[in-house]
């Protein structure tokens, strides 16, 4: 849908990026949520049903503290761009600024 403007965030996700913590993520395949959590770095994904996979994600994580603490800042700063009371205002503002002009 070209004008497609908003996502289905769960809200499990943005409580992880809030407390800065690590996200694993088994989500169906083409969820808006590969992307988001891939680019941004916050976390790994496992698009489908790959046990192995989500395994291989798991320790990856409880193994590599500096990697589980990069992707927490990540999703810090991520929920402070994107989550946070601010952004919406930010969003609301803007969206009133295009409906007046409009």
């Amino acid at each position: 849908m070209p004008a497609h403007g908003t996502h289905n965030i769960p809200g499990k996700l943005l409580t992880y990026v809030h407390a800065g913590l690590p996200v694993l993520a088994r989500v169906n395949p083409n969820n808006d949520l590969v992307s988001l959590v891939e680019d941004e770095a916050v976390g790994l994904v496992v698009p489908g049903n790959s046990a192995a996979l989500l395994h291989a994600h798991a320790m990856r994580l409880a193994d590599d503290a500096r990697l589980r603490a990069a992707m927490g800042q990540a999703g810090i700063a991520l929920a402070r761009r994107m989550f946070s009371p601010e952004s919406a205002a930010r969003d609301v503002a803007a969206m009133l600024a295009v409906n007046v002009d409009s």
